[in-house]
């Protein structure tokens, strides 16, 4: 039996997935048409998903990691430097506290990353925002994207 400890991630992605095997295996790539960005603010989830996407050859066929934060405005913002991979628990917030170690990101508002990094001229099919409680101030920066999205996911408490 495999038991899950806190230090695994919210998704146990610390252990070993077959999926992800099978996919390498597979030769599995996205359609070329297709543009995915992925904003990851925890700097060793950033550096596993943009090395899972290196690894893939995804990188290279319009999937897009970014480390940064979202928020309504733009800026510079201290995050949590958790070496945990998927430690969804901890946020800018967190980095009030002294004893935790933060270090400085850029954070985009959703409408000043949309300008940079995303092609203008096609709509935006899907838009998941998950932000652990941060939701609504992303929207908040996104007033002219928002008008592009088809479909948006996002939490709210």
């Amino acid at each position: 039996m495999n038991m899950s400890t806190d230090d695994d991630g919210v998704c146990h992605q610390s252990q070993p997935r077959m999926e992800f095997q099978l996919l390498e295996d597979a030769d599995v790539k996205p359609d070329s048409s297709s543009q995915v960005f992925c904003i990851e603010p925890m700097p060793a989830t950033y550096r596993a998903l943009s090395n899972s996407a290196s690894t893939l050859g995804y990188d290279t066929n319009g999937f897009t990691v970014t480390h940064a934060a979202m928020s309504k405005e733009d800026g510079i913002v201290q995050f949590p430097n958790s070496t945990k991979t998927g430690k969804e628990q901890h946020s800018m917030e967190h980095c009030a506290d002294p004893n935790i170690d933060c270090i400085d990101i850029p954070m985009y508002s959703l409408d000043t990353y949309v300008s940079e990094f995303v092609s203008k001229d096609l709509p935006i099919d899907y838009l998941s925002v998950d932000v652990e409680g941060f939701d609504q101030d992303v929207l908040l920066g996104g007033r002219n994207t928002l008008s592009r999205v088809h479909y948006l996911e996002f939490e709210y408490k």
